[in-house]
């Protein structure tokens, strides 16, 4: 009996074909992703000068507080409201890796408070400061509605 037509079932190869890889999030990210234009018009160069009175000159390295807003931001924008699932999307979704400067490689900050109780407090404090900045004003202007929905989103 003669079977034409008929495929056969195709198997997933688990060997290791390559060591290294090169990967880039430049090229994986959408040019048309909402991320992409919240970048554009995001200005947190004053972070650092803003926050340094509230940081010691010794002990253990704290998180970036820029990337701290910059995960604020993403929660906000897309309606991640808890803590814990905002640092899993971060780690899983490769657009909001490339928002907050992370590599496939870097980790993501945790959730747990006895990591940098100042910083989490620092940046959310901050947070409303960058609501005010002037990339708040060119997002209104130009009439985002995801930028409208955040203003009225509660607290």
């Amino acid at each position: 009996m003669e079977l034409r037509g008929f495929v056969m079932m195709g198997r997933l190869k688990n060997d290791q074909g390559q060591l290294f890889y090169s990967f880039c999030l430049e090229e994986v990210v959408p040019d048309d992703h909402l991320v992409r234009g919240i970048a554009a018009v995001l200005d947190l160069s004053w972070v650092h000068a803003e926050l340094a009175p509230y940081y010691p000159k010794i002990g253990r390295p704290s998180i970036d507080p820029v990337l701290m807003i910059r995960m604020l931001i993403i929660g906000y924008v897309f309606g991640i409201r808890s803590e814990r699932l905002l640092c899993r999307e971060v780690k899983v979704n490769m657009a909001y890796r490339w928002f907050c400067g992370l590599s496939i490689e870097d980790k993501i900050p945790t959730t747990r408070r006895s990591r940098a109780p100042a910083t989490s407090a620092s940046a959310t404090a901050t947070f409303s400061g960058v609501c005010s900045s002037t990339w708040w004003r060119r997002a209104s202007r130009r009439g985002w509605s995801v930028a409208r929905a955040w203003r009225s989103m509660p607290a």
